[in-house]
């Protein structure tokens, strides 16, 4: 991620851990993010994701 964050000139952003869960090391400012919003739109899958307004799904359980 931080790999991708100097590609797209992101400042004020280092990642400290790849599932963004709480972590001190961890920061970014808007500017950035909007960076990485516009970056990730570029993306099939991630637009067909995010456009997603709603999805469910049954939740079955097999036990070994």
């Amino acid at each position: 991620m931080n790999r991708i964050s100097k590609r797209l000139q992101m400042q004020n952003s280092h990642f400290a851990n790849p599932h963004g869960l709480s972590n001190p090391d961890n920061y970014s400012c808007a500017e950035d993010l909007c960076k990485l919003g516009t970056y990730s739109m570029e993306n099939e899958v991630f637009r067909y994701v995010v456009k997603t307004q709603s999805y469910s799904t049954d939740v079955r359980y097999e036990y070994i």
